[in-house]
């Protein structure tokens, strides 16, 4: 029947509550103790009934630790306390918690995924809010914080590729189906570590960003827009606990071609210092010294084009062993009289890059062949690089 009475109260209120729900076989799947909720001024009636928050309040508190969450049989969340309001939000102590061993998760999935574990000390939302509006979410926040991020990203290379499309930023933005409007995501003291294992006897290549500060303006859905600022990313890192790094990234939501731009300078690092990656993904050592890149990347959902230069001195090459355990003695020569030593001083410009997008990888690894592409028209001799493409 039709809602037709009123009711209202001015005040509910929780103390020292506890949360839990189970599944069919009485496992948890959300847990949460110390529940302390405070909801004001509450009325129902015929109106609010038939929304999907169906109620109207003033204001709400709710804060509780030891936060359980099961998301699948992968992952767990959990977080050791949370406090949130109508317009704030902090979570301590948040950490996305992986169930399976690297070889347990490979065996569980049907095509190459990352497996990530993170952590994040403090989650902030100083300034939120959301809600329904004629039935659609919207969440609207001037900035998020985010302090003290520790992510490790791992990929077996063992499991079959995956060889869908792989959507762009921009694309995976305008196909938001809620009202999101975040003008500023903030990230301070974090640290990432990429690691890419070719085979189970092989040391995995890993790559690192260190100290990392960065701000990430205007992530927007489109629902309920018609103008879209341009969204930027503003990167300051250590790269491979040696280098300075810095990165600028931007993009334009509604452009359905996918356009962006990533702009990116790495300063002095000795090249020893890359081999964790070189030596675990493409069997070459290195030894010398990279004193600065620059690169410049103009790319969209078809192919990329751009600049790229460096500056280096007394660069020599290891060939390793397909096992990575030795070392190559005549294809280390040969590779040694195909690069060009020193840069001769200053930043050796490679010239025009280009190259087609790989669609089934990620931006990243678009970015990363870019750059392989601009250290083969720089340190590689003509003839070395016929034989290497």
């Amino acid at each position: 029947e039709p809602f037709k009475q009123t009711i209202s109260t001015k005040k509910l209120t929780i103390v020292d509550g506890s949360f839990r729900m189970l599944d069919s076989v009485q496992n948890f799947i959300t847990k949460a103790q110390n529940i302390d909720f405070e909801l004001e001024n509450i009325k129902i009636d015929s109106t609010s009934a038939q929304k999907d928050i169906p109620l109207r309040y003033r204001g709400y508190k709710l804060s509780c630790d030891s936060l359980y969450y099961h998301i699948n049989q992968h992952y767990n969340l959990v977080a050791d306390k949370l406090e949130t309001t109508d317009t704030q939000l902090l979570a301590e102590g948040f950490k996305l918690v992986p169930l399976q061993t690297r070889a347990e998760f490979n065996k569980s999935i049907p095509a190459e995924r990352d497996q990530f574990t993170v952590s994040a000390k403090t989650i902030r939302i100083p300034n939120n809010d959301w809600g329904y509006l004629n039935d659609t979410l919207f969440v609207h926040a001037p900035e998020v914080m985010i302090e003290e991020v520790n992510t490790g990203i791992y990929r077996g290379k063992m499991v079959q590729d995956d060889n869908s499309v792989k959507k762009l930023y921009s694309e995976l933005l305008r196909e938001i189906d809620f009202d999101l409007k975040l003008d500023k995501i903030t990230l301070k003291k974090c640290n990432v570590v990429y690691e890419e294992q070719i085979s189970y006897d092989r040391k995995p290549g890993r790559v690192t960003l260190s100290n990392l500060y960065a701000s990430i303006y205007n992530v927007y859905s489109p629902v309920r827009k018609t103008k879209f600022p341009q969204t930027k990313i503003d990167v300051k890192c250590t790269f491979m606990n040696a280098a300075p790094l810095s990165l600028n990234w931007t993009f334009d939501i509604p452009d359905h071609s996918d356009a962006f731009t990533i702009q990116g300078t790495i300063g002095h690092l000795k090249a020893e210092e890359i081999n964790p990656v070189s030596s675990g993904l493409m069997n070459i050592k290195t030894t010398g010294d990279i004193n600065k890149v620059k690169f410049t990347l103009h790319g969209n959902k078809n192919s990329g084009q751009g600049s790229f230069a460096i500056d280096y001195s007394d660069l020599k090459v290891e060939v390793l062993e397909k096992d990575g355990t030795g070392k190559k003695n005549l294809m280390s020569l040969l590779g040694n009289l195909a690069v060009k030593n020193d840069s001769e001083g200053g930043l050796k410009d490679a010239g025009p890059v280009a190259l087609a997008r790989p669609k089934t990888k990620s931006v990243f690894n678009f970015l990363w062949q870019f750059n392989q592409q601009g250290l083969k028209q720089t340190i590689l001799k003509t003839a070395a690089q016929k034989l290497t493409n």
